[in-house]
């Protein structure tokens, strides 16, 4: 009897070893995590695809593509400017569309901009697909990563002016008689047209056409822009040969808001006995910049904000380019104007009227200022608590 107790008495032990057993493993079970994902396992794993995805973006030139404007518009006005978030959210879009679906992740962007007190850290922004203040990370890695910018964004733009009616961003600026003004052409020639005759014997006239640029092409630098638009020239057989065409580039340095500098690209068909003006279209609206013999050159210097560069002559019935590129300064350009001036002497209906057709306006940018910084990027990457 006392060993078939024994072995009742082991048998209601092992029993109650097992019970215990699965409590264990149980109550374990229920405090531990399961993975959230069958892709990566460890931090390690993390750390490694941070780096994997930042190298591809450095090779594939991702951060000049997407954050040019936005670093080179902070450079340029010393911070007085802050550009639209469109770059971050560009980046955002490719981490989305480069990281395993449900990582969370964050990443810090500066650029090492060096300065009379050493180098300065600056903020450039953050693309995010989470609120940090929200959502707490677990099986989470961060790390640093540096790269310096070895190209430069570069854009183009081309405009036929082909519209039925002037658009929103082309405005107008005229003086004289009454049929001057900006007219659109008809078909098979499509463009824009500048016609002018002067308002009396005694003071110049004017039509130009003005192309909102920030308005419609965004963030554009000034430094080394290219331009290039073709005119054909024409006049009625009475006018005087006191005529000039121009093309204006106006130019904010300050980051205010305001044209600082309008740069004057002109041709010109003056005889001997007459002299052609220069006026200004976008700084000063409608003020005479200069006046000019038939040698084209003004017979005095520009005041203080004004750059003018002769392109040569141009005769009636000829179609010619009028072409310029900006020097490497400072600033953005606002708008571009397109411009007859006549410099005097009025007559009734269309005698003493000269215009010019205006077609295929090119331009070109980019942002060469960025080359050669060094951005700092911090990446976190991981999963919600």
């Amino acid at each position: 009897m006392a060993v078939k107790r024994k072995g009742q008495l082991r048998l209601v032990e092992a029993v109650l070893a097992v019970f215990m057993t699965v409590a264990v493993l149980l109550m374990v079970m229920g405090f531990t995590r399961p993975l959230r994902s069958p892709y990566i396992r460890e931090t390690s794993d993390l750390r490694r695809l941070a780096y994997n995805v930042l190298s591809a973006m450095a090779q594939a030139s991702t951060f000049e593509n997407t954050l040019s404007e936005r670093i080179w518009a902070i450079l340029d006005s010393r911070g007085g400017w802050q550009p639209s978030d469109a770059g971050l959210r560009d980046l955002e879009l490719f981490l989305s569309l480069s990281l395993p679906p449900g990582l969370l992740y964050r990443m810090d962007i500066y650029f090492l901009n060096g300065t009379g007190r050493g180098v300065e850290r600056v903020y450039l922004g953050t693309a995010k697909n989470y609120d940090a203040e929200m959502t707490k990370l677990t099986e989470a890695e961060s790390i640093t990563f540096t790269y310096t910018i070895t190209g430069a964004k570069q854009l183009s733009f081309a405009e036929r002016f082909n519209f039925s009616a002037l658009p929103w961003f082309i405005t107008t600026l005229t003086s004289g008689t009454s049929n001057t003004g900006v007219y659109l052409s008809g078909p098979p020639n499509i463009g824009l047209i500048t016609q002018v005759d002067s308002i009396s014997d005694s003071t110049y006239g004017y039509a130009a056409a003005i192309y909102d640029v920030q308005s419609t092409l965004g963030l554009v630098p000034a430094a080394g822009f290219t331009f290039c638009v073709t005119g054909s020239y024409n006049k009625e057989a009475n006018d005087r040969n006191n005529n000039v065409a121009q093309v204006s580039v106006g130019v904010d340095t300050d980051w205010d808001g305001t044209i600082d500098v309008e740069y004057i690209f002109y041709r010109y068909d003056i005889s001997s006995t007459y002299n052609g003006s220069l006026v200004s279209i976008l700084r000063n609206p409608g003020s005479l910049i200069c006046r000019m013999s038939s040698s084209g050159s003004c017979a005095a210097a520009p005041g203080t904000g004004f750059r003018v560069f002769g392109l040569g002559r141009m005769s009636v019935g000829g179609t010619y380019s009028w072409c310029g590129k900006l020097p490497y300064t400072s600033g953005r350009v606002l708008k571009i104007a397109f411009a007859t001036v006549d410099d005097r002497y009025s007559a009734s209906g269309l005698q003493g009227d000269f215009w010019v057709f205006w077609d295929d306006f090119l331009a070109s940018w980019s942002f060469e200022n960025i080359r050669g910084l060094t951005l700092e990027v911090l990446l976190t990457i991981g999963y919600a608590g």
